[in-house]
């Protein structure tokens, strides 16, 4: 809702196998040891190799599920990644350019209440295209369909560039009316913002 304008399009991508994207710190790896004692291979042409493993335990790099912080550390540093996809503001052809901010704060001299309270603008009058992560699920926005699905493709470029996983096949296109995401369903096609809930989300409530 702070990036939308009524005919504001949205659409969506998924970062595949979150945790095992991003690295353990060295002295978190030295205590993240795996017992393989029962999945040594048991195949002649990998007998040299077994032999040669001396413990029965192999060191695990990646965050892993159970570990407190592995979702703390594995969102800060997508966040990290979005910043690094937001590039430089000033080049016309980056879909995440923008001109300067304005501010429309409640209690402020002409505050409208139907903008957002912060707005990214660009030169052509339009909110800036964004990005918002929620775990694993990022959400894309932009003034026109192009703009949407051209701040998701340069999000999703960067990730794979630093080794992140893009999880393409759950990718949607740009849409005035997309499904839910983060517990909020957001739509655009009336001429307002309309932020709700599913009918099973609020049946449940």
């Amino acid at each position: 809702i702070r990036r939308l304008l009524p005919g504001y399009q949205q659409c969506d991508m998924d970062v595949g196998e979150m945790f095992l994207n991003f690295l353990l710190h060295k002295e978190m790896k030295e205590m993240s040891g795996v017992d393989i004692s029962h999945v040594r291979s048991k195949l002649a042409s990998d007998k040299d190799w077994e032999d040669d493993r001396k413990r029965s335990w192999e060191r695990w790099c990646r965050n892993w599920m159970g570990l407190r912080d592995s979702l703390y550390r594995s969102i800060q540093h997508l966040i990290r990644v979005k910043y690094i996809a937001y590039g430089d503001r000033m080049k016309t052809t980056n879909p995440f350019h923008w001109k300067e901010v304005v501010y429309n704060l409640p209690g402020t001299k002409g505050y409208d209440s139907t903008l957002p309270w912060v707005m990214k603008v660009r030169p052509d009058g339009h909110l800036a295209s964004e990005i918002y992560c929620y775990v694993d699920d990022g959400r894309a926005t932009g003034h026109s369909p192009e703009a949407c699905w051209a701040a998701v493709r340069r999000f999703a470029s960067i990730c794979t560039r630093m080794g992140i996983q893009d999880a393409a096949r759950k990718r949607t296109s740009p849409s005035l009316t997309p499904g839910p995401w983060a517990g909020t369903v957001t739509h655009t096609d009336r001429g307002e913002v309309v932020g709700t809930v599913t009918p099973e989300k609020w049946e449940k409530t």
